[in-house]
C-alpha cells in the first residue's frame, strides 16, 4: 500500500510535473478506517491546509490504492492551479472538470489498464451502465452546470443523476476531459483553465460529443 511518505511525495512529484505546478503544497493524509463505502476524498483542514482521507480497508490491490491516492492528490495539485477552493459545494461544472483531470491524469500516469480501473471505484458495473445511457446523461446534465445548490451537487454525485445512475458528473468529466485530450489540450492547459469558464467549455464538448454520437 501507498502509504509510505516517499510514494506519496513521489506521485506529487509526477504530478505536479505534468501540471507545470512547482510551488510548495501544505496537506495532511489521514489513512482512516471506517463506513464511508472506500470513497477517498479531499476535505478543508486546519491553517488553510487540505487533507486526502483514505480509507484503508476497502482497498483490493496496490494499484487500486496507488491509482486513488493519485486522484485526490490530483485534485489538490489542480486546485491551487485553478484557484478552486476545497468547500463542499460548488457549480456541477466544477465537479465535472475537477473528477474528469483527476480520473484522466490518473490514467495517463497508471497507463494499460481497463477503464473500470479509474473511474469505478468499486461500483462494479457503472462504467458500462454510464456508456450505455450516455447521451440521457450528456443531456440532462446541460441545464445544471452553473448550479451550485447542494440538492444538485449531491443529485449528480452521490445521487442519482438523471438516469438513475450515480455519480454521472464523474461519468461527463471522464468524457469531456478524453476529448479535451483528443482534440489536442494538454493537461497542463487544461489545470490552468479558471472556474468560471468551465461551463462554456464543458457545454461546448458535450455538444460536440453529442454530435459525433448522433451522426
Amino acid at each position: 500500500m501507498a502509504s509510505d511518505s516517499s510514494e506519496i511525495l513521489e506521485h506529487l512529484l509526477s504530478i505536479k510535473q505534468t501540471l507545470g505546478y512547482n510551488d510548495k503544497l501544505e496537506f495532511v493524509v489521514i489513512f482512516f478506517v471506517g463506513s464511508f463505502e472506500g470513497n477517498a476524498f479531499v476535505a478543508p483542514y486546519c491553517n488553510d491546509k487540505v487533507a486526502i482521507c483514505f480509507p484503508i480497508e476497502n482497498q483490493s490491490n496496490d494499484i487500486v490504492t496507488d491509482i486513488v491516492l493519485v486522484h485526490e492528490l490530483v485534485h489538490l495539485v489542480h486546485s491551487k492551479i485553478a484557484g478552486i477552493k476545497m468547500d463542499w459545494e460548488r457549480s456541477i461544472a466544477s465537479i465535472v472538470m475537477i473528477e474528469g483531470i483527476a480520473t484522466q491524469l490518473s490514467k495517463h500516469l497508471f497507463p494499460g489498464f481497463q477503464d473500470e480501473l479509474y473511474v469505478e471505484f468499486q461500483k462494479k458495473g457503472w462504467l458500462k451502465k454510464c456508456r450505455e445511457n450516455e447521451i440521457q446523461i450528456l443531456k440532462g446534465i446541460l441545464p445544471y452546470l452553473k448550479d451550485t445548490s447542494s440538492e444538485k451537487v449531491f443529485k449528480f454525485t452521490m445521487g442519482t443523476g438523471t438516469t438513475g445512475i450515480e455519480r454521472e458528473a464523474y461519468y461527463v468529466g471522464w468524457k469531456v476531459i478524453e476529448n479535451m485530450l483528443e482534440d489536442g489540450w494538454s493537461f497542463l492547459n487544461i489545470a490552468r483553465m479558471q472556474e468560471q469558464e468551465f461551463p462554456s467549455n464543458i457545454q461546448k464538448y458535450i455538444s460536440r460529443i453529442l454530435d459525433n454520437i448522433e451522426l
